[in-house]
C-alpha cells in the first residue's frame, strides 16, 4: 500500500472519530499520536506527500492535534475536487473538511447519500446565523396547546436582527389572560436578561477589542467560507524593536461579522469547569442595610453567589464580581475545601448544604 494512503486509513475513521466525540465530548487523541509518532513516508508516487510529511513536522513541534486536523481540512478544501472513489484518503478529506466548514447538517458527507434525492426534489435554504425556528418559535399555545399558534406575548418576544430568540406563542387573547399567572414569573425574569445580555456582550466585545494582544495580525480575510486570521511574522517585531503586543486591527477585516469572529479566536478557556455556588459570607469588612424607615434588609441575612472556577491545574478560584455586595475588597479569593487550610473562603462540597466562605 501507498504510504500516503496508510496514513490516510490508520487515521481514526469518520465513524470511530465521532464517537469518542459523541461519548467523551473530546478528541480520542491516542490513535494521532500513535500514527504521528511512526517513522513519517519519504516516498509515494502520491501528490500530497510532501503536505503529509509537514503534518509529521508541525505535530513534532507543537505536539498539537488541533494544527494537525486543521491542516488536513485545508488539503481537502484546497482541491477542485475530492475524488469519489471511496478510498480511506477521499472518506477522511471529506470529514475533515466538513468540519472545517462548520459540521453543517446538511453537508454530512456520510448521510447525503441518503438523502440527496429528497435534497434536489426539496431544496432547503439553511441560515447558521441563527438557531432554527422550531427550537426559538413556538407554534403551539402555551395554554390549550393548539397547534398554529401566531399572537405571542409582547412583553418577552426576543429578537435579534428580526429573528424571534425567546417567545411564548398563544392562539388567542383570552387563552394569554387565562395563563398569565403560571406565565407572569417566566415573563418577568425573561424580561431582565434580555436586558441584561445584551449589554454585557456588548461590554466584552468593547473590551476585546482594544485589550492588547500578543499576535502580530497581518491579514484578515474569508476562504470557503472560513475566516481566517493570519499572524504574519511573529518574530520580527522584537528584533526591530516594535511593540509586541498590540490592540486588534479592526480595519484588516473585510466587516463587522468578520472582526467578531476574529476577536473570538482569542478568548480561551481558562478554566475546566465554572459552577454558579450559594456562600453565606462571614468576617463581611462592611455590612450593609437597605430600605425604607419602617422596613430594611441586611444583605448578611440574604444569599450571595459566587461562581467556582476550577482551573486546568486543579486548583480552585472564587470569582466573585459581586464583591461589594458583602464589600469583600478581593474579586478572586482562592477557594479551599473542607478539611483544608482555611485562607478567603471554605467551601464544603455537598450540594444540599449551604456554601461557608471566609474573607
Amino acid at each position: 500500500m501507498d504510504p500516503v494512503e496508510k496514513f490516510f486509513r490508520d487515521l481514526p475513521s469518520p465513524e470511530a472519530d465521532r464517537a469518542a466525540l459523541d461519548q467523551k465530548g473530546d478528541w480520542d487523541r491516542d490513535p494521532f499520536k500513535q500514527l504521528l509518532s511512526t517513522s513519517c513516508p519519504f516516498e509515494s508516487r502520491d501528490p500530497d506527500l510532501k503536505i503529509v510529511v509537514g503534518l509529521y513536522g508541525a505535530f513534532f513541534t507543537s505536539l498539537d492535534f488541533v494544527t494537525v486536523r486543521t491542516a488536513l481540512g485545508r488539503l481537502a478544501l484546497d482541491k477542485a475536487l475530492i475524488p469519489n472513489n471511496g478510498s480511506v484518503k477521499s472518506r477522511q478529506l471529506k470529514y475533515h473538511a466538513w468540519i472545517s466548514q462548520g459540521r453543517k447538517d446538511e453537508e454530512d458527507p456520510f448521510n447525503l447519500e441518503q438523502s440527496c434525492k429528497k435534497q434536489r426534489a426539496n431544496p432547503v435554504k439553511h441560515n447558521h446565523a441563527y438557531l432554527p425556528a422550531n427550537l426559538t418559535e413556538p407554534k403551539t399555545c402555551a395554554n390549550c396547546e393548539k397547534p398554529a399558534a401566531m399572537a405571542a406575548c409582547s412583553g418577552c418576544l426576543f429578537k435579534v436582527d428580526s429573528h424571534v430568540v425567546i417567545k411564548t406563542a398563544y392562539c388567542s387573547k383570552t387563552c394569554q389572560a387565562q395563563h398569565w399567572e403560571q406565565h407572569k414569573p417566566y415573563c418577568l425574569e425573561r424580561r431582565k436578561i434580555c436586558r441584561a445580555v445584551p449589554l454585557l456582550y456588548d461590554l466584552f466585545v468593547t473590551f476585546q477589542k482594544n485589550a492588547n494582544i500578543e499576535k502580530n495580525i497581518s491579514a484578515i480575510s474569508e476562504k470557503h467560507g472560513i475566516t481566517n486570521v493570519d499572524y504574519g511574522d511573529q518574530i520580527e517585531p522584537g528584533l526591530q524593536g516594535r511593540p509586541l503586543f498590540g490592540r486588534f486591527p479592526p480595519l484588516k477585516a473585510p466587516s463587522e461579522e468578520h472582526t467578531l469572529a476574529a476577536l473570538f479566536v482569542f478568548t480561551q478557556a481558562l478554566c475546566k469547569t465554572l459552577e454558579e455556588v450559594h456562600v453565606t459570607p462571614r468576617n463581611a469588612y462592611r455590612p450593609t442595610c437597605g430600605g425604607t424607615a419602617d422596613k430594611f434588609a441586611n444583605n448578611m441575612y440574604t444569599p450571595h453567589f459566587v461562581l467556582r472556577a476550577t482551573l486546568k491545574s486543579g486548583e480552585q478560584m472564587a470569582v466573585d464580581i459581586g464583591g461589594a455586595y458583602v464589600s469583600c475588597r478581593m474579586p478572586m479569593p482562592t477557594c479551599y475545601v473542607a478539611a483544608a487550610p482555611t485562607a478567603f473562603y471554605l467551601f464544603l462540597l455537598q450540594q444540599t448544604q449551604a456554601y461557608k466562605c471566609h474573607y
